[in-house]
């Protein structure tokens, strides 16, 4: 899984590592297995596990040795404490492409019972190798590396010794099916390249790395979804039942990894002083402290609690984060914020800002560690933001919390505040009427416009021929005209009114980010061309929305332009299309596009929402006048349908809702002629 390599980190339509050319369900071979489970229990469901463990590699391949017979031993006893009878493990020179497949099919698949947990461990070397298939955007599969899968390129080399994302993602298909709905099946991937596209590559510790070789080959070209088929990551398995809505048959399944898709892993020292890999360490130590209700969110966030003290990767968790660990069932769990230690007496800083909407007059409140949501029983105190950056928040609580419950303790926003939404207006020549006429309309209508004599966003002028105004002309700061030049009249106070009022909801939109954990549905932008820049005039492209949670999503894409406007891509406004995309389901939405003008910066919107919203009345051309009726749950989005009755104290407080956005944004460029 890569990051498609456009400008303006625009996100690939996978949601992580798709773990891993097809399962041969051939008879296969007896296991190679070094290490076999013994006297397995017999009846009902029991907890099984695979450890893949690779520390010493066939000389051929030039890949380093490490360390991870301690992490076998470590995550062994660990799984083993937490109940699993039946453990395999495989290692080195058994550990070749072959030798896992032969053991994941006979440890695992030939030998799962419907309800069993089942747990897939691999620590060793990961790599990028060239796509062989075309489903990836950036050209490269991600791979483990067996034991005798090369380093380097070699003539007459297609991959077959490495395991690619591909394949695994097909084995685990078919083990969820065999486990069924009641069952789980969990992965952990102590390797580099191993989790979910995200942010950048991150820095070198100290430590074996368990990767850090260059991709095996060159991308392979053309690569990019076609059509409505699409990739869908590990999480759901097989690509037919995930394009289908879901198969209600398949065990739900977590994959917690080391790194991002494109950083390496590093090794640290265990409590034994002896090496051990990062994420095999503090998975062990953290089963140890986990019980019949700590979720795979609870359990990642103190994984990567220890993990950040040690080294700069990131791990990743995907899947079905609020599932009870081990014993299925889910957790509703509302959205939160981690909490930071105090900054000072009666504050703290929690880890969202300006970005997330976390703007100074929000209210929060403070809850215990594992808190699912707000509760009376859970609470240590409540508080307002004082200040913002674009990353954090300061909180000024009502109450002192002890230090012993600030780590891991959770920020649950209860009010959210718009801050001081404004836009700043300044306005040169105009006659003295109407001037004073356009103020008096803006006053009624847009309350949140402060007119400056500098440095504003929309500045106003009049254009006079022979000494005497006769046009008007609106344009960003930036030069960007806001609407036509507009001959005097009262016509052009309504024009005027409608574009600044469509301007201070663009700018609303741009700057709104709703990100809750539990409703994660992202926005995909696909050239027609590969490797096109789709920000160029004339480019056309594909809007694919990937609902990667566990409830169906309501979706809406709207275009904020350079020149403020709001339009709306998805779905037609002529019609008012309803779009509900299922849960765990990648869509095509059911036109394509041409980048056109206006030049400058642009913005796709998805506004994804548990209920029908339609934003027709505030479309561009609908203005402040617009009377027709939203439908649904407006949620956070209530303040843009009534921007003229919020008052002088500008925008007010509004409760939190299911409401999650996904933006692209981009700088459209004419196209080139040669």
């Amino acid at each position: 899984m890569s990051a498609f390599s456009i400008p303006f980190g625009i996100p690939s339509g996978r949601t992580g590592q798709r773990l891993f050319t097809a399962l041969g369900l051939a008879a296969l071979f007896a296991c190679g297995g070094d290490r076999a489970a013994k006297d397995e229990p017999r009846g009902g469901p029991i907890r099984r596990a695979l450890i893949v463990a690779i520390g010493r590699y066939s000389a051929e391949t030039e890949w380093h040795n490490l360390h991870t017979d301690s992490d076998r031993a470590f995550v062994h006893a660990a799984l083993l404490a937490q109940g699993f009878t039946a453990i395999d493990e495989i290692t080195d020179e058994r550990a070749t492409r072959a030798g896992i497949e032969r053991a994941f099919r006979e440890r695992l698949i030939d030998r799962a019972r419907p309800g069993d947990v089942v747990v897939f461990h691999y620590s060793g070397h990961g790599q990028q190798i060239a796509d062989d298939d075309g489903d990836e955007l950036d050209g490269y599969d991600e791979a483990l590396v067996p034991y005798d899968a090369p380093q380097r390129l070699r003539p007459g080399y297609g991959g077959e010794r490495h395991l690619r994302d591909d394949s695994l993602d097909e084995w685990m298909t078919v083990l969820r099916r065999k486990v069924g709905a009641e069952g789980q099946v969990i992965v952990f991937l102590d390797s580099c390249v191993s989790g979910t596209p995200r942010g950048g590559p991150g820095e070198a510790d100290e430590g074996a790395v368990r990767g850090g070789a260059p991709p095996l080959g060159p991308p392979r070209n053309g690569a990019g979804p076609r059509g409505d088929e699409g990739q869908f990551g590990f999480l759901g398995a097989e690509r037919g039942t995930r394009a289908g809505g879901g198969d209600q048959r398949l065990a739900p399944d977590v994959v917690i990894s080391a790194a991002r898709h494109n950083q390496p892993a590093y090794e640290t020292v265990g409590e034994d002083g002896r090496p051990i890999g990062s994420l095999s360490w503090a998975l062990g130590l953290e089963l140890g402290a986990s019980n019949v209700s700590t979720t795979y969110r609870d359990l990642f966030e103190r994984i990567h609690q220890r993990m950040r003290r040690r080294v700069s990767h990131e791990p990743q968790i995907e899947g079905p984060e609020d599932q009870l660990l081990w014993i299925g069932g889910a957790v509703e769990q509302a959205p939160f914020f981690t909490v930071q230690p105090m900054r000072a007496a009666g504050e703290v800083e929690i880890d969202a800002g300006t970005l997330a909407g976390i703007l100074r007059g929000s209210q929060v409140e403070i809850h215990r560690a594992g808190s699912p949501k707000p509760l009376a029983e859970s609470k240590l105190a409540q508080g307002t933001v004082v200040s913002a950056t674009m990353t954090t928040a300061t909180v000024k609580l009502d109450r002192a919390i002890a230090s012993s419950e600030l780590p891991r303790a959770r920020a649950f926003l209860t009010r959210a505040s718009l801050g001081g939404l404004e836009l700043r207006v300044e306005a040169h020549a105009l006659p003295a009427p109407f001037a004073a006429a356009l103020r008096q309309r803006v006053a009624q209508a847009l309350p949140m416009v402060r007119w400056v004599d500098s440095r504003s966003d929309v500045h106003i002028d009049a254009l006079s021929a022979n000494s005497r105004p006769v046009e008007i002309h609106a344009a960003t700061a930036a030069g960007v005209p806001i609407v036509a030049p507009l001959p005097l009249g009262d016509g052009a106070i309504d024009d005027l009114v409608a574009a600044l009022g469509d301007n201070l909801r663009s700018r609303y939109l741009r700057r709104l980010y709703l990100r809750p954990p539990a409703f994660d549905v992202r926005l995909e932008l696909v050239p027609h061309d590969s490797g096109a820049d789709v920000w160029q005039v004339g480019k056309r492209f594909d809007l694919f929305v990937n609902n990667r949670s566990s409830r169906p999503a309501f979706v809406t894409v709207l275009d904020l332009t350079s020149d403020g406007r709001i339009t709306s891509y998805w779905p037609d406004p002529r019609t008012g299309e309803k779009t509900e995309v299922p849960a765990r389901t990648r869509a095509r939405l059911g036109a394509s596009y041409e980048m056109t003008e206006p030049l400058g910066r642009e913005t796709l919107l998805l506004i994804a929402s548990d209920q029908w919203i339609d934003f027709r009345p505030i479309l561009t051309r609908a203005g402040v006048w617009n009377t027709g009726a939203a439908k649904g749950a407006l949620g956070p989005f209530a303040p843009l349908f009534e921007l003229g009755a919020l008052g002088e104290k500008g925008m007010p407080l509004f409760e939190p809702g299911e409401v999650a956005t996904w933006a692209i944004t981009g700088q459209v460029t004419p196209r080139r002629i040669r």
